[in-house]
């Protein structure tokens, strides 16, 4: 069943390449003491490697895979992950670059994936309704899809855990969009 943010009013197919929305949330930005939308962000999966790898997560709630130990354990879990964000707001490319640079450059130990990230987001246009995703295989390996354009992927493990951990740790850019993208997961998990 597609599933829209209510903050942002973005609506997320109930499937993107055979992998199931598990969820979506907001990403705001305070600015000037106000909450402003900047992009909607979903995350899709494939169920059956879902169920295998959190097969002791059977039958539990969904306020049971919103824990910050589940968080941990699914930031370390060996799955195929697509993180889809819907721009909620026109942005420059330095900004939306700028903005993943600033929370992946901490979790990677190898710089130069996030300087070719951003090499790679510098010429996009991201206009309201721009879609951009994240493909994390659990081989680790990354894709980028900005609308229909996609890059070819390439070999980088820290970067595929930096990508996960921005939007999953326990530092994550947004708690809220981290919790709302575990809507699903219970019926996922079978």
């Amino acid at each position: 069943m597609p599933m829209t943010d209510p903050k942002t009013g973005k609506m997320f197919k109930d499937e993107l390449d055979g992998y199931k929305l598990s969820g979506c949330g907001p990403r705001q930005k305070k600015i000037f003491f106000v909450n402003v939308n900047v992009y909607a962000v979903g995350l899709y999966l494939d169920s059956a490697e879902v169920s295998e790898a959190f097969s002791d997560m059977k039958g539990k709630k969904l306020k049971d895979f919103q824990m910050e130990n589940f968080y941990t354990k699914f930031c370390k879990a060996k799955i195929n992950k697509k993180v889809a964000m819907i721009i909620a707001r026109n942005l420059t490319p330095a900004q939306l670059s700028g903005g993943l640079a600033e929370g992946l450059k901490p979790r990677s130990k190898d710089k130069a994936n996030v300087d070719k990230l951003e090499d790679m987001l510098k010429d996009e246009t991201f206009n309201d309704d721009c879609r951009v995703t994240f493909t994390v295989s659990k081989e680790g390996v990354f894709t980028l899809q900005v609308d229909d354009k996609k890059w070819d992927p390439w070999d980088c493990p820290d970067l595929c855990n930096a990508i996960t951990g921005v939007f999953f740790d326990h530092n994550c850019i947004s708690p809220e969009a981290r919790n709302g993208m575990m809507t699903n997961m219970p019926s996922l998990v079978v």
